[in-house]
C-alpha cells in the first residue's frame, strides 16, 4: 500500500499543472503590464458607484474568466484586477474575497466543461451536465453574498447622509 502511495508520479504527474500555472502567470504578467486590463475593464469600473456594485462586478468577473479559464487564473485575475477598486472606494476587502470565492471556487462545480465539476458528477454517479441541480450551495452562497452586499451598501449610504 505504502508503495503505491509512494509510487504515483509525485512532482512528474504536477507538472503538467506547474507549468500551466506559470505560462497563466507570465501572460497575466505582460497583458498587465502592456495595461491591457485597465483599457477593457475601466468602463466596468467607472459604473461602480456602491460596494454593492463592486460585489456584483468581482463575482461577474470571477465568474467569467472561470468559464473561459481554470480556477486559479480566475482567483489571481479578479483579485488583481478589482483590488485597485476596494481601495479607491475604502471598501472592505473581505467582500472581494466573498466574491472572488463564489465566482472562482464553489460555481467551478457548476461549469460542466470545468475540471472541478468530474469529482462530483462521479461521486453522485450522473453525467457532468446533470450535476447542476445538484450543486444548490453556489446559488444559495450567491444569495446570500448578495443580500449582504446590497444592505451594507444601504447601511453605508444611509450613514454618508
Amino acid at each position: 500500500m505504502i508503495d503505491q502511495l509512494f509510487s504515483r508520479g509525485g512532482m512528474n504527474s504536477m507538472s503538467g499543472t506547474a507549468f500551466m500555472v506559470i505560462i497563466a502567470m507570465g501572460l497575466f504578467g505582460i497583458l498587465a503590464a502592456a495595461g491591457t486590463f485597465e483599457v477593457l475593464l475601466t468602463p466596468l469600473f467607472k459604473k461602480v458607484k456602491s460596494s454593492f456594485g463592486a460585489s456584483v462586478l468581482s463575482f461577474l468577473i470571477a465568474l467569467l474568466v472561470n468559464i473561459g479559464g481554470t480556477t486559479t487564473f480566475s482567483l489571481i485575475f479578479t483579485g488583481e484586477t478589482m483590488s485597485s477598486v476596494y481601495d479607491e472606494m475604502k471598501l472592505n476587502r473581505l467582500n472581494l474575497g466573498c466574491g472572488i470565492s463564489i465566482g472562482s471556487l464553489l460555481f467551478c462545480c457548476v461549469i460542466p466543461w470545468h475540471t472541478n465539476a468530474l469529482p462530483p458528477a462521479t461521486y453522485l454517479g450522473v453525467e457532468l451536465g446533470q450535476v447542476i441541480p445538484h450543486m444548490f450551495m453556489p446559488f444559495v452562497m450567491l444569495a446570500v453574498y448578495l443580500a449582504v452586499s446590497f444592505f451594507e451598501s444601504r447601511r453605508s449610504a444611509y450613514t454618508k447622509k
